[in-house]
């Protein structure tokens, strides 16, 4: 029985994951799954064959440590603005980028297990089905923080893993969204330096760069800035988003996370997710001339309905969503503090003001 969690060593953010959790509840997910299925939050048009998303990674795709994956706020969210899903969350505790691309054809219930013993499955494997699950419709990977975590992490190598992963999903013809390294700080950030930070933008900045290369269809569809969506700063932690470690999320972080990345997602949601409807319908009515039943008319209307939408979506610039008021917020605060910043340098005194 192969078990990645041997070929990982034993590193300083493995340690602190481990003291985080507690051995009570290492013994309670002991051998435990590490793959949660979320239902659809909503009324899909055709039921059992809602668009399904797959969200791929490490604790922080788990939600470590509440355990509280940021995929239901993003269900829950897109829902909400009208697109329906099922999200099936893997994510990995402790496990590099490195190692999940070498189990990317685990199966379920294989050997591949995280550092709290809990077993997943391969990206490759979850993404093409198996198990009695159905395939994505789309896959969401964030990895590679604790690749940065190891003793000499190499940006370049970092990103090829990461690269990796989602050419996994390619090859079986799944599309994928490329989430940043997330953003970090606190004590972790302290012991291990700005090389750190150096390291991490590297990565994000390569993985960016490649996602937005072209037209050429092993890409991703899209690049996210975790750290945009939720960053570590004195507002994110006066508020509880992060846990004392400067790494992991509590549960409120992964909720604000998921509610703003499905934001980001909802205009490329709406749009594949009408094509997957119309592909499911063409191989029902492929099916019915084999003598099972046809699909419904209602199904027929709905995948019409949702072309047309995505169409009207699409009538302007590819995947721009609309400017939040978070967003609003978040460049206030910050020009208010490079405003002060420049002023405490310069000897001046701050104007107080009501806006930036």
């Amino acid at each position: 029985d192969k078990c990645y969690i041997g070929s990982v060593p034993a590193q300083p953010h493995a340690i602190d994951f481990l003291q985080m959790m507690g051995e009570t509840d290492l013994d309670n997910r002991a051998l435990s799954s590490a793959i949660v299925e979320v239902p659809c939050a909503g009324l899909d048009p055709q039921p059992g064959a809602a668009f399904r998303i797959l969200a791929y990674g490490d604790s922080l795709t788990a939600g470590a440590p509440s355990m509280e994956p940021y995929a239901f706020a993003l269900a829950e969210e897109l829902a909400a603005l009208g697109c329906p899903v099922e999200v099936t969350v893997c994510g990995l505790c402790g496990l590099t980028a490195e190692v999940i691309r070498v189990a990317a054809e685990e199966p379920p219930g294989g050997g591949l297990r995280d550092i709290s013993h809990r077993r997943g499955a391969g990206l490759a494997a979850l993404a093409a089905g198996c198990g009695g699950r159905r395939g994505a419709d789309l896959v969401l990977i964030m990895a590679g923080t604790n690749d940065l975590a190891s003793p000499a992490p190499v940006p370049e190598r970092i990103f090829e893993h990461l690269q990796g992963l989602h050419e996994a999903c390619f090859e079986r013809r799944v599309p994928t969204v490329a989430l940043s390294i997330p953003d970090a700080g606190g004590r972790s950030l302290a012991r291990r330096g700005q090389g750190y930070v150096r390291r991490r933008r590297t990565v994000n900045v390569a993985l960016a760069r490649w996602s937005g290369a072209g037209l050429s269809a092993a890409r991703p569809e899209l690049f996210v800035n975790a750290g945009s969506l939720l960053p570590y700063g004195p507002h994110a932690r006066n508020t509880g988003l992060w846990e004392k470690d400067g790494v992991h999320f509590t549960s409120a972080g992964s909720r604000m996370l998921g509610a703003r990345l499905a934001a980001c997602l909802q205009p490329l949601v709406a749009q594949l997710r009408s094509g997957a409807l119309l592909r499911r319908n063409a191989e029902l009515a492929e099916a019915s001339s084999e003598g099972t039943a046809p699909p419904s008319l209602d199904a027929f209307l709905a995948a019409f309905d949702l072309e047309d939408a995505s169409e009207a979506d699409c009538a302007g610039p590819p995947i721009a969503p609309p400017q939040r008021p978070w967003e609003d917020d978040a460049a206030v605060r910050l020009q208010r503090a490079l405003r002060a910043l420049r002023c405490s340098s310069s000897g001046a005194r701050p104007r107080a003001t009501g806006s930036a």
